[in-house]
């Protein structure tokens, strides 16, 4: 059992991997305040715009060994792993968890420890984003062996895509297996996440007018025509037009999360006709 990093699996680089640490879940940003006189600590961990208590980094070791022709040939081959693992964030995924990856690089000095003529072993430490990822995006149709397994939520054929014509949103007829009979604007539509909350991407393709998206009292207003592809982008907090002209400077009030479970989004506008996409990367502690 081995892993892939940057596109790249263990054995390619003739390394065999000896054990791995990977923790079950990464640890919580802690903040409390220690007062005397009182039990305990007040945590104000969930004081946040989340709303929740956010993450620490998590970190996973990976004892490896490798093996050259001799001495020479194995510090060659050392090399070219240090440069195969140096500096860049990518993909890391474990053989034994085909269907999700982390987001991760190398954080630790790697120091070759030659334990025969030919023979190396060393540990490399891994800084991950808290989330492991679904290889599954939602508004794609998947297809078995390509993320989808047993429990996790799946329905077959492609989800969170509607056709929004002003008064009514309806799933798009060869894509779509929603309930969504009757869906007006102004009332909620249906979006599922299996995983943990994540932020969106809504994409708007046609003619949108000063456009809310609601969610648990919490509203982001778009008060700008947009005609084309309008993406609001919840995480990184921008929105785009056409993905090239930057229009962030009309949105207005606050982003949210999609939590866990059933999520019901009420999408308000002066006027709007497209395709309404719900685009987000599932992922799991």
């Amino acid at each position: 059992m081995g892993f892939t990093f940057d596109g790249v699996h263990s054995s390619e680089m003739g390394l065999a991997v000896l054990s791995k640490n990977r923790p079950i879940v990464p640890e919580i940003k802690r903040v409390v305040e220690n007062l005397s006189g009182i039990d305990g600590v007040y945590d104000f961990s969930s004081a946040n715009p989340l709303g929740r208590p956010a993450y620490e980094e998590r970190e996973i070791t990976v004892e490896c060994g490798i093996v050259g022709k001799d001495a020479q040939d194995l510090r060659q081959a050392a090399r070219k792993v240090a440069v195969w693992l140096s500096g860049k964030e990518a993909r890391l995924r474990f053989d034994d968890e085909p269907f999700y990856y982390y987001l991760a690089r190398v954080a630790n000095r790697i120091d070759l420890q030659q334990v025969a003529s030919r023979v190396g072993r060393f540990n490399l430490v891994f800084t991950c984003r808290p989330f492991a990822y679904s290889y599954r995006m939602s508004g794609c149709i998947p297809e078995y062996g390509q993320g989808l397994c047993f429990g996790d939520g799946t329905v077959y054929g492609g989800e969170h895509m509607y056709f929004v014509n002003n008064d009514t949103i309806t799933p798009e007829p060869d894509l779509g297996r929603w309930p969504m009979d009757q869906q007006i604007i102004g009332l909620p539509i249906l979006v599922k996440n299996p995983g943990m909350p994540v932020a969106p991407i809504f994409r708007i393709s046609g003619t949108a007018n000063n456009v809310k998206f609601v969610s648990r009292n919490k509203v982001l207003t778009y008060s700008g025509n947009s005609t084309g592809t309008l993406s609001v982008d919840f995480e990184r907090k921008k929105a785009t037009l056409d993905e090239i002209n930057n229009v962030t400077n009309y949105l207005v009030g606050d982003f949210f999360e999609l939590q866990t479970g059933d999520n019901f989004i009420q999408i308000a506008a002066d006027s709007i006709v497209g395709d309404l996409e719900v685009i987000f990367n599932y992922r799991y502690l």
